[in-house]
């Protein structure tokens, strides 16, 4: 599914050296997957990778403790495909989906990328998003509470800060969408998408939730 009107130009082949972190996740078939990633440092990086089959290109947010939420997709302009993520530096490395078998990622490219810091709405703002095929209304207030405003396609839950390359958490319960249920992953402020008030990624373990978040 492509994200619609926003590109994010990304250039392979610029030079860096990473050390690679390897550690170890759990696959759908209950073998222990080998996954390598390289270190990241702290902050928000635009970043090409190799070694990953389904996609290569996306954006890295890093907390200051090591904890990891990485958005791939299979081109700039596509939605997320693949989601690394880790709660902390000492934490597993986890791949949605889950991965098959071994997994090495080598890096092609690792710019950091300016993402402004996430801020509430000072008072319950509307908000209007194209969830796959469907649109889902919501109010997102200054607590960070996520409330339905609409019928059909409906998302609730909360959006809280977090040490995390400057995304927030998001933690959001999806009904009458396609593949509902509980996900969490983050909300940010996508310098790539100036038309758009925040851009969310979640995930539930196997599958991923991508979309613009549009002030009516």
């Amino acid at each position: 599914m492509k994200r619609s009107g926003f590109t994010t130009p990304l250039r392979r082949g610029a030079s860096f050296a990473l050390l690679p972190l390897a550690l170890i996740a759990c696959s759908h078939d209950g073998h222990k997957s080998d996954i390598t990633l390289p270190v990241l440092s702290a902050g928000a990086h635009t970043i090409v990778v190799d070694g990953d089959r389904a996609a290569h290109d996306g954006t890295a947010f890093v907390g200051g403790d090591g904890a990891a939420y990485i958005v791939l997709g299979d081109d700039s302009d596509a939605a997320a495909s693949v989601v690394y993520r880790r709660g902390g530096g000492n934490a597993t490395w986890q791949r949605v989906p889950r991965a098959d078998g071994d997994v090495r990622i080598t890096s092609a490219l690792d710019e950091p990328q300016s993402v402004a810091a996430w801020a509430m709405p000072a008072t319950a703002t509307g908000y209007r998003a194209r969830i796959g095929e469907r649109t889902a209304a919501f109010t997102l207030a200054s607590d960070g509470t996520l409330a339905a405003s609409g019928d059909g396609c409906t998302l609730s839950g909360t959006i809280a800060a977090a040490d995390l390359g400057n995304a927030a958490r998001a933690v959001l319960t999806f009904s009458g969408c396609d593949e509902d249920g509980d996900y969490d992953g983050i909300a940010y402020v996508d310098p790539d998408a100036p038309n758009a008030a925040f851009h969310i990624v979640v995930d539930n373990g196997r599958a991923i939730h991508d979309f613009y978040a549009y002030a009516p």
